[in-house]
This record gives structure tokens, sequence and C-alpha cells, in this order.
């Protein structure tokens, strides 16, 4: 199971944001030898990772072409238990990085538009690096309702986790 939601509010220039990617896998089974089953030795593991980004930004342009500066902060929560019988190893981290990035908005119609989003962080204070690149085409339904399709790629270095998370999305944004 995961998803993604972001909140955004803005007094034009200045605006902040805050971003949730929740992600969470597992799988149970029954440990084998060859075509036989081992009684009472279950197979277990239960990952999650999770990402909330926060900070501000300030645009430069309209809303019809722009360019926001970002600056803020990535927290990272890493959970895996992985468990073999009655032995069940567990590690959990929870981390927090600087990040800077930017985002490129523009509209190519009166109903389509495109967006561009990028970010780079940790620069070894949790973590070595955590970066993202994002991007998005919307399709304004109303005034207020946009539907975005994209892709989304996240890059995170630590001393004990290389992960990369990436694919497709599918998103509604409204406008108050």
């Amino acid at each position: 199971m995961g998803g993604l939601v972001r909140l955004e509010a803005r007094n034009h220039p200045w605006g902040f944001y805050l971003e949730g990617l929740y992600l969470s896998v597992g799988d149970d089974s029954r440990v084998r030898l060859g075509r036989f089953r081992l009684r009472g030795v279950d197979v277990n593991f239960d990952a999650v990772l999770s990402f909330v980004d926060f900070g501000g930004m300030y645009r430069i342009g309209d809303a019809e072409n722009s360019l926001d500066l970002m600056g803020g902060g990535r927290f990272t929560y890493l959970s895996n238990d992985v468990s073999v019988g009655p032995i069940d190893p567990h590690d959990t981290k929870r981390l927090v990085d600087p990040i800077i990035g930017a985002r490129y908005q523009r509209a190519l119609s009166e109903r389509w538009s495109m967006s561009l989003q990028g970010d780079i962080g940790g620069f070894g204070v949790d973590t070595d690096l955590v970066w993202s690149l994002a991007g998005l085409l919307g399709y304004r339904l109303s005034e207020r309702t946009t539907l975005a399709f994209g892709y989304r790629y996240y890059d995170f270095e630590q001393s004990e986790y290389d992960i990369q998370l990436h694919g497709p999305m599918i998103g509604l944004a409204f406008s108050f």
C-alpha cells in the first residue's frame, strides 16, 4: 500500500508546503525444504518507508509561467521487520535532513499545464544524499480542480541503506 498527499498555502509570492509519502510492503510464508513444509517455522517480512517534506517557497513569475524556489526539510522514517520462526530482528530509523529545490510550472493551453520539480538534500546531516524529481501533466477539470498525471523518482542514500523509489502517479489538485 502506498500514497502521497501534498498541501500548499500561498500568499503571493510566499508560500509553504507539506507533503507526505507512505509506502508499506510485506509478505508472510512458511519455510519449505524441497516439497516439505516445516511446521511452526513462518517467515514474515514487513517494511515501511515514509517521507514528510516541509518548507517554504518563493514564486518568481505568474500563474501562467512560474518558478518556485523551495527550502525546508525531509523527515524520513524507515522500519524493517524480518522474522524467521522465533528470530525477529527489527530496525527503525528516523532521520531529518535539509533540502532545497525548485518547481517550474507552465500553462500549455487554457486547460493543460505542466510542472517539473526537483530537490536535493541530506548533505551528510542524517543521510549522505536524498533527492527527487517529478514531472506532471495537468488537465483542468474546472476552475478549482485539476487532474494530474506524472512520474516521480526518489533516491535515498545513507550508510546502511540505498533506496530508489519511482513510478507513475495520478492525483487531484483543489484550489481554494
